[in-house]
């Protein structure tokens, strides 16, 4: 699966992803957003916040080639416990058009990573086209 770099940058956390990643105010996120492709054609749009402080110097890697979760690894921060969460929902305009202007539902994938000491260390959203998987899930 290919990659393509859409922002990758510190950003101001919103009140939600603050909370979400429970952070004080004033404390910096860093967010990676990125495109996936399989089989040259768009498949997902993943948006992850990161608290900067387990990923100082995210900045020098390039995420079109490298893996998230092996660079955290590197820090000591990867995600090994999840909350998530599957929303079906129609893409707004800025994710249809990163999907190839898709107007068919997505599922929408939400995850709050925690490490191993129990720190949240990840926020993300990933789209991913509901016309090109399927899920199945046993309870």
């Amino acid at each position: 699966m290919d990659s393509k770099v859409i922002v990758a940058e510190k950003i101001e956390p919103t009140t939600s992803i603050r909370a979400h990643l429970k952070l004080e105010e004033g404390e910096d996120v860093y967010c990676l957003m990125r495109v996936r492709y399989y089989n040259d054609e768009p498949f997902s749009v993943e948006i992850a916040y990161m608290p900067y402080k387990y990923v100082e110097g995210i900045e020098d890697y390039d995420f079109s080639k490298v893996s998230l979760y092996d660079f955290m690894a590197k820090k000591d921060h990867d995600p090994c416990d999840f909350h998530r969460s599957l929303i079906v929902q129609f893409p707004d305009d800025r994710i249809s058009k990163l999907l190839g202007n898709l107007v068919e539902p997505v599922f929408r994938f939400q995850y709050i990573g925690f490490d191993k000491e129990k720190n949240v260390v990840e926020y993300t959203h990933s789209y991913i086209r509901s016309d090109k998987s399927t899920y199945r899930f046993r309870i």
